[in-house]
């Protein structure tokens, strides 16, 4: 969920499958963004914080470097965030899908 005023919240969920290791994700990211092109979906995000459920047992190094930060860990990330219908958004970088958001109250 994100704001007019440039914070907001990414809640991330599910299973993570590294080689042969397996952990629960269940976590919210709290963001701080730009937007850089409103026609194109380009948003900057800028990772501030994490609020992480007991569940969750993903290296937190994992998901800030592969997904939410650059992996010098400092670098922010450019997402696009494209409508898939009046309740979901594909959110992915440069290259590929890497999420999609929907609406809680939708």
């Amino acid at each position: 969920m994100f704001d007019n005023n440039g914070s907001g919240t990414i809640s991330l969920a599910g299973m993570l499958t590294m080689g042969t290791s397996h952990y629960r994700v269940l976590r919210t990211a709290i963001m701080q963004y730009q937007t850089i092109d409103v026609e194109n979906g380009l948003f900057n995000l800028s990772h501030t914080g994490d609020a992480i459920q007991d569940y969750d047992n993903a290296p937190k190094d994992v998901i800030d470097t592969y997904l939410l930060r650059g992996t010098d860990g400092k670098t922010k990330r450019v997402f696009r965030a494209m409508p898939l219908n009046d309740h979901a958004y594909l959110v992915g970088n440069a290259y590929s899908p890497v999420m999609v958001c929907s609406k809680v109250n939708g």
